[in-house]
């Protein structure tokens, strides 16, 4: 089965933003892949080609371009939450094999939570021997009080725009240190409101922290696991 992602903008309401009430467009890029059967070649997609429905409105589909050749480059940050317990990191060998297998399009970068912000330790490069070495194990000091949600926040916000594709693997165990738990936690909304303006795909893989893989649903609700990690 032959595939291919393709990187959309269309519009949608302000409504769906962050305290915004009018209705006007504003742009949203989001990555789909389209799929043929086995044994047949994939057609060419245009905008025109492609329909989006959001809220039981169809949405303009303003752009669309096929992630391949010039446009394959993907950045991809890896955010560690620092109070992850040390002594439950075993899966970070793993997570290192997971950053020297990307491609050579793609472009990594490591950073750490810490007190609701991001601490960049390493700004997205394509040499991934180099980005493997900057992982190191999180301290599990509780008294960083990281804010997963707001952590996230931080780096997409001040995330220079470049590549196509901009992706982020949260490791945390998702529990929000300010109090505001829960499916309806405001500072969750934010983020994914805050990724989904800025295209960026979001992964989550559950660690043990202050929490317990309970709250690691509210994450995978709403972001999915990276395939083949546990979670």
């Amino acid at each position: 089965m032959l595939s291919l992602s393709f990187a959309l903008v269309f519009g949608q309401g302000q409504r769906f933003r962050r305290g915004a009430t009018d209705t006007s467009a504003v742009p949203v890029q989001i990555v789909v892949t389209a799929k043929a059967s086995t044994g047949r070649e994939l057609p060419p997609l245009s905008h025109a080609d492609l329909s989006v429905v959001l809220d039981e409105a169809n949405r303009p589909v303003t752009e669309c371009v096929a992630l391949q050749d010039d446009s394959a480059g993907l950045e991809l940050y890896v955010l560690i939450d620092e109070k992850v317990k040390p002594a439950a990191t075993a899966g970070f060998d793993e997570l290192r094999r997971f950053v020297s297998s990307q491609a050579a399009a793609t472009a990594v970068g490591i950073a750490y939570m810490h007190n609701g912000e991001a601490e960049i330790v390493l700004t997205p490069t394509k040499d991934l021997a180099r980005a493997a070495k900057a992982l190191r194990l999180p301290s599990g000091n509780t008294s960083f009080l990281a804010n997963p949600f707001n952590s996230l926040s931080a780096l997409i916000n001040g995330w220079s725009t470049g590549a196509a594709r901009r992706e982020v693997v949260v490791v945390t165990d998702g529990v929000d240190t300010f109090g505001d738990i829960g499916a309806a936690s405001t500072y969750l909304e934010n983020a994914i409101q805050d990724a989904q303006r800025a295209g960026v795909q979001v992964f989550s893989i559950y660690a043990p922290g202050t929490g317990d893989a309970a709250d690691s649903r509210v994450l995978n609700s709403r972001w999915p696991g990276l395939p083949g990690t546990a979670r």
